[in-house]
């Protein structure tokens, strides 16, 4: 979540997406309630981006993720 030009990450606890079945989704989803104001920006992500890595084998990382959502958070969505 990216407001008033700081950002933080949300991560409730659960399985996955598409990693368990219904009934076992379910049971272990965490939901949380978030107070947005205009101007707020929500970006979902998944591991894959944080995960990738260059060249090098460095992972792009939360930090790198937060650098870049911070660089378009100007930008409107179109």
């Amino acid at each position: 979540v990216w407001s008033n030009g700081e950002g933080r990450f949300v991560g409730p606890g659960g399985v996955g997406l598409g990693l368990a079945s219904p009934r076992q989704f379910e049971r272990t989803l965490r939901r949380e309630t978030l107070l947005l104001s205009p101007g707020d920006l929500v970006v979902l992500y998944s591991d894959g981006i944080v995960e990738a890595m260059n060249l090098d084998s460095e992972q792009f990382g939360e930090e790198r993720l937060m650098e870049a959502i911070r660089d378009c958070a100007a930008y409107s969505a179109a």
